[in-house]
């Protein structure tokens, strides 16, 4: 068992308000070998018993390690075990009967203290002796036979033994173990200096501190550098050598092509090991279903354009990667011969990002590093015909990653410098571009491009218009003081346009602006003083605990690297969802009210001296279009207009209100039993069998239903 934080926390909703995803305890079990009791000859084992190759997970749960959980837990599991019956199984020559022997030794030393009772990390679970004491080698420790069965580690003796290594070099300097106040210095001065050293000379990060998962001084880092090879990839290379497989004399006439199984492997985001063990499997039932990793490289190849890779960067020729593009956005539309000139539209972009993991690489400069990273990507949005305007090909999906193209990404933070400098080369390749000639059997398709530069979010797009705050609009420079100004014109910079107007952030700033006036309601005054700081804390806490609660949402928090969590699902889902719903479910209540249309009517909600006296009736009138009658059965007669049900497809999840007022049920008879039906609640009114008192009935259930609404 083990247990870890610092987990991304998603937007569900929990019971509890204590609840949380944040911190996650898991058990786990792994088999090692299959033996037999009386020989104790091995009949099957574990080759990778360090790997999660066999893992078989036991229980996860959401909490946070620690004494009373770790116990509970493990009481648990040991019941479990002492419930553990032989198993009996049937084959060919007879009877097997299998018993299970548990040992618990997937622990790390957190675990095993807890479960030792050893108080402090620096003592030894086995004999409970301090440093102090294995210091005293002439003292004498008394193991406790009883902790033996959790097990000694190797790899945790290579990971204590080496960073014993390093606290004492450490403490070289001044040479005690105890780092007093006059040699604290001296010690992180040290410190750094050999985590420098190590991260120049072997590329390794070494004693950093992971959040929610211990330090960097992991097996990978001490195997590294305490051995040159371990006994597992000696075994392994001998394995691969040795290797002789024979492949059963299948053969299938169907089998999948280079470029089909090059999309699966991107579709399902597949390694190239992943692939392999997929292509094995297939292969020994079909062979040669899959083709070899040779054949998709090769397809790679021709597919990829040409990549400028260096230490830090990688990037490709703009003008190959829209050629290819356009190549083959032709072949998708082969059937439509598309002839003449042709124009296709993209919108390019930048962004940087940082917080990333720091990998053990080396570098050629000390202050190269690859915890930052700046993309720049482009996307097509369509193909059309320069002459007519006719869509030739549309992407349907242009906020997706799916037809995404980066065109260049580099190991540095973002910044002005950095957004100018790319920035500028990127309209260089674009003015640079030319158009391409493409030949089909109906003639010469000749394509040219137009790039958007609208992927870029206020940061970017504040350094490009030179706008200096990030509270300033960047098409007019206006701040906040001149916006609340009505009366003051504010002149925008037509130059500036040409970076678009995002409706997502446009979404996220005006859930953003909701928030911050929340937060100030009861000081009413936009600037936090002193003296209103703590009724702001207070306030903010309660909006983020409310709307966690009611909503499952996590508000206004920071994301270490990735901004806040206000991003659009959040801004969509508090805001903009909710209301549409809202003006949908009482347009459908407006439209029941209605009678039918007749020849000679003015139209929906005219002149006719039913309209409805909702305001915004007239402007929700489009989704009429979205109504379904349904023909219901009952007693009333089927030509009346107000015997069909108004039912309105509902987008999310056909979670919407279904009004159908004339189903009879069964064994009922003379009654008739009238339903309103949400996801929230339901109503029942029962009627005697007649027309009138029907027609009443369901204007009262209308009623109801609106006042409910």
């Amino acid at each position: 068992m083990d247990g870890s934080s610092g987990h991304s926390r998603y937007k569900q909703k929990f019971s509890a308000e204590d609840l949380s995803d944040e911190f996650i305890f898991v058990i786990a079990l792994l088999p090692l070998k299959l033996i037999d009791s009386s020989s104790g000859n091995e009949i099957w084992v574990n080759r990778t018993p360090s790997s999660t190759l066999f893992c078989r997970p036991v229980k996860f749960v959401y909490t946070k390690e620690g004494k009373a959980v770790i116990h509970s837990e493990y009481n648990k599991i040991i019941q479990m075990i002492n419930d553990l019956e032989c198993d009996i199984f049937k084959n060919k020559k007879g009877i097997a009967e299998v018993s299970y022997i548990m040992h618990c030794t997937m622990i790390d030393g957190a675990v095993a203290n807890v479960l030792t009772n050893t108080n402090s990390s620096s003592r030894c679970f086995i004999c409970h002796a301090s440093p102090t004491e294995m210091n005293n080698i002439e003292q004498n420790k008394i193991p406790n036979p009883d902790h033996y069965k959790f097990g000694l580690s190797t790899l945790h003796c290579w990971i204590r033994f080496f960073e014993c290594l390093l606290h004492i070099a450490y403490r070289l300097p001044f040479k005690t173990w105890q780092v007093r106040m006059e040699n604290k210095a001296k010690f992180i001065e040290t410190k750094a200096r050999i985590q420098k050293e190590f991260k120049i000379k072997t590329g390794l990060i070494i004693d950093q501190v992971k959040q929610g998962f211990g330090t960097t001084n992991d097996g990978n880092t001490v195997s590294k550098i305490l051995e040159e090879h371990s006994a597992e990839e000696i075994t392994y290379a001998a394995r691969k050598v040795t290797k002789n497989e024979t492949k059963p004399d299948n053969t299938i006439k169907k089998c999948l092509e280079p470029f089909e199984a090059l999309a699966l492997c991107l579709d399902l985001d597949l390694s190239e090991e992943k692939y392999n063990r997929l292509r094995k499997v297939a292969n020994n039932i079909h062979a040669d279903f899959f083709p070899s990793t040779y054949a998709l490289n090769q397809l790679k190849q021709i597919l990829v354009p040409h990549i400028e890779a260096t230490e830090t960067s990688a990037e490709v020729n703009l003008k190959a990667l829209v050629h290819i593009t356009s190549k083959h956005i032709l072949e998708v539309c082969a059937d439509k011969h598309p002839v003449g000139k042709l124009s296709l539209i993209c919108k390019w972009g930048m962004d940087g990002s940082s917080g990333h993991s720091r990998y053990k690489q080396k570098f050629s400069a000390e202050d190269l590093s690859d915890e930052f990273i700046f993309v720049i990507a482009l996307l097509p949005l369509k193909l059309i015909d320069s002459s007519s305007g006719n869509e030739i090909w549309v992407n349907r999906t242009p906020s997706s990653t799916l037809f995404c193209r980066p065109v260049k990404f580099v190991y540095t933070k973002e910044g002005k410098a950095v957004i100018h400098s790319e920035y500028n080369k990127i309209i260089q390749m674009i003015n640079d571009l030319e158009c391409d000639i493409f030949k089909n059997k109906k003639g010469i398709a000749e394509v040219s491009y137009i790039m958007h530069c609208t992927m870029i979010d206020g940061a970017v797009a504040n350094v490009l218009t030179n706008t200096n705050s990030s509270s300033r609009c960047f098409i007019c420079h206006a701040s906040p003081t001149e916006m609340n100004n009505i009366e003051q014109n504010k002149i925008p910079n037509p130059d500036h346009y040409k970076f678009g107007l995002s409706t997502l952030h446009c979404w996220i700033r005006f859930f953003e602006c909701l928030l911050h006036i929340a937060y100030r309601l009861p000081f009413k005054t936009w600037q936090v003083r002193m003296e209103n700081k703590a009724k702001f804390i207070e306030t903010k806490a309660r909006i983020q605990k409310e709307f966690k609660i009611k909503t499952g949402l996590i508000i206004d928090q920071v994301k270490q690297g990735f901004g806040t969590t206000n991003d659009g699902n959040t801004a969509r889902t508090a805001i903009i969802k909710k209301k549409w719903k809202q003006l949908r479910d009482t347009f459908r209540t407006e439209l029941k009210k209605i009678p039918p249309e007749r020849s000679g009517d003015p139209g929906p909600g005219g002149s006719n001296g039913n309209a409805s006296q909702w305001p915004y009736f007239t402007s929700m009138i489009f989704i009429r279009d979205q109504i379904k009658c349904r023909k219901s059965s009952g007693n009333l007669t089927q030509q009346k207009p107000l015997e069909e049900g108004i039912y309105i497809e509902d987008e999310d999840n056909n979670n919407g209100i279904d009004m159908d007022i004339n189903k009879t049920p069964k064994g009922q008879g003379s009654k008739e039993n009238y339903s309103v039906e949400n996801s929230m609640s339901t109503f029942e009114v029962e009627t005697p069998n007649t027309s009138q008192s029907a027609l009443s009935c369901r204007s009262e259930a209308n009623a109801n239903a609106t006042q409910r609404i």
